[in-house]
């Protein structure tokens, strides 16, 4: 409910912030969004050490309390005060069941992204289940992870006025186009610090 209001006020727009929800198989063993891909699930919590849910990550860090409205709001504005030095667009062609993916990343000055690992994925945008699946009663489910590239690329150096684009797929089998985001993200491999993202959520407006 706290990230749903989030998503509803100008500053935490979609061309602004990404949401992504990764399901656990706790407390429910039959969660339908972890069972639909548990493996991949599974890598991303074991990832981030997930040891109870709902837990929040800011850029790949864990947030002091997951429910906390405010916190979670101050430390997202705060985030986006920082110039990552790159930009990523996504551009994906969603005709298929396997969607073919490319993400450019250019820079306005050098920088290295070594050390880093870019993130492909997909989401649904919203899940209505009744009833409901899970014992707190919700129904509606928003930026639900379904699929992500099979493999991490990493990046390198990038150059300005020669952008690199990185090509991979992702499944979204019967999904509607029109309820899936792709996402990608450069994330720093030593401490999980997520640096910049990209979405077909808004239209790229970088050349």
């Amino acid at each position: 409910a706290n990230l749903l209001a989030m998503t509803a006020k100008p500053e935490f727009s979609e061309d602004r912030v990404l949401f992504i929800e990764f399901a656990v198989s706790w407390p429910e063993l039959t969660d339908p969004f972890y069972l639909a891909n548990p493996v991949e699930n599974g890598n991303r919590y074991t990832w981030y050490q997930v040891f109870g849910a709902p837990d929040l990550y800011e850029n790949g860090i864990q947030a002091e309390d997951a429910l906390d409205a405010a916190a979670m709001e101050a430390g997202v504005l705060a985030a986006l005060e920082v110039d990552p030095g790159f930009l990523i667009d996504v551009g994906a062609d969603l005709s298929g069941a396997t969607v073919p993916v490319g993400v450019t990343l250019s820079a306005p000055e050098p920088i290295d992204l070594g050390g880093t690992s870019l993130f492909i994925g997909l989401y649904e945008k919203v899940v209505t289940i009744e009833p409901a699946p899970g014992l707190n009663g919700q129904t509606e489910f928003h930026h639900v992870f379904r699929d992500q590239a099979d493999s991490h690329a990493q990046p390198g150096f990038i150059d300005p006025g020669m952008p690199t684009t990185i090509v991979a797929s992702v499944n979204r089998g019967a999904i509607d186009p029109d309820n899936l985001v792709i996402i990608a993200f450069v994330q720093r491999d030593s401490d999980k610090v997520i640096l910049q993202g990209g979405s077909t959520a808004v239209e790229s407006v970088h050349p």
